[in-house]
C-alpha cells in the first residue's frame, strides 16, 4: 500500500520548526530561494502546504517532507541519500547549538544517547520511542510505528544527528548501525520498528 495521504492530510506530525529550519535553507541555499521550489513543487497539493505561514511551536504533517527534500536535492543536483544525510547533520548542528543545547549538557555519552528519544517526542507526535542500555559504551534506541513512506528520510536524517550529538558528548570510535523491522499498520500505513544501535568505546 502506498502513501494515501494529500499533504496536510495525514496525522503523523512534526512541529513547524522544523518545517521553518527547511525553508530558510531553501531561501539561502537554493539558487532562486523559496519561490524557485515552489515553481518546482507540482506534486498534488505539495506548493499549497509549503507556500503556507509555518509556526514554530504548532503541528503540521510531517509526510510532505519526503517530496519537499526530494524536490530540493534535485534542484541542487545531489543524490538523495547523502542530501538526506548533510541535512540531519546541519539540523543537529543548528538544534545543539541553540535551543536544544540542554543535551549536551547532561554528563556522559550514556545519558546523551538516552535523552536523543527525548528531544525527538519534542519534534514527533507519533511513534512510541524506547532506550536500552545494553553494555557499557552500547545504548538500543526503538521507534515503533514508523510509516514504510517515513522510514528512509527518517533513517538518513537520524543517524548523522545521532553522530553528532554523541562526538560532541564525547564518545570515541562510534558506529549507529540501523536496523527495521515490519510492525503492525500505523493509521491504515504500512510501518516498521527502526532500531538504532549506538556503540562507542566505553
Amino acid at each position: 500500500m502506498s502513501w494515501t495521504f494529500l499533504p496536510g492530510e495525514s496525522p503523523f506530525r512534526m512541529k513547524g520548526i522544523a518545517y521553518r529550519s527547511f525553508l530558510s535553507f531553501i531561501e539561502e541555499g537554493v539558487p532562486g530561494g523559496k519561490a524557485a521550489f515552489l515553481e518546482r513543487a507540482v506534486a498534488p497539493g505539495l506548493r499549497e502546504f509549503a507556500a503556507q505561514p509555518f509556526l514554530a511551536a504548532s503541528w503540521y504533517d510531517v509526510g510532505p517532507v519526503v517530496a519537499m527534500n526530494a524536490v530540493v536535492a534535485e534542484m541542487l543536483g545531489k543524490p538523495l541519500g547523502p542530501f538526506l544525510r548533510a541535512r540531519g547533520q546541519a539540523h543537529a548542528e543548528e538544534d545543539l547549538s541553540g535551543v536544544y543545547s540542554w543535551l549536551l549538557r547532561l554528563a556522559t555519552p550514556t545519558a546523551v544517547a538516552k535523552g536523543l528519544p527525548r528531544l525527538s517526542q519534542r519534534y514527533f507526535d507519533w511513534g512510541e520511542t524506547a532506550t536500552e542500555e545494553v553494555a557499557a559504551g552500547h545504548v538500543r534506541v526503538v521507534r515503533r510505528g514508523v510509516p514504510d513512506h517515513l522510514a528512509q528520510w527518517l533513517d538518513s536524517v537520524s543517524v548523522p544527528y545521532i553522530e553528532y550529538a554523541m562526538g560532541r558528548a564525547g564518545a570515541k570510535d562510534l558506529q549507529v548501525i540501523v536496523d527495521g523491522h515490519a510492525a503492525e499498520p500505523a493509521h491504515g500505513q504500512p510501518a516498521s520498528m527502526r532500531i538504532y544501535d549506538i556503540r562507542w568505546r566505553a
